[in-house]
């Protein structure tokens, strides 16, 4: 399921998951958002600011 990144809340991704869907976000490219994102377990973020950004290991 993909969203702006606005949308994600725990609900969401917990609905997300239930349906055995991923959950990514567009467009994140500020890194607060970023974090806000990761701490919630999003599996992806699509972002415009690559240079800001680098893959979660």
């Amino acid at each position: 399921l993909v969203c702006n990144h606005a949308l994600w809340d725990r609900a969401l991704v917990d609905l997300a998951r239930d349906q055995g869907w991923r959950a990514l976000a567009y467009t994140v490219n500020d890194e607060w958002a970023a974090q806000r994102l990761i701490d919630l377990g999003l599996d992806g973020i699509i972002t415009d600011r690559v240079d800001l950004f680098s893959p979660a290991g």
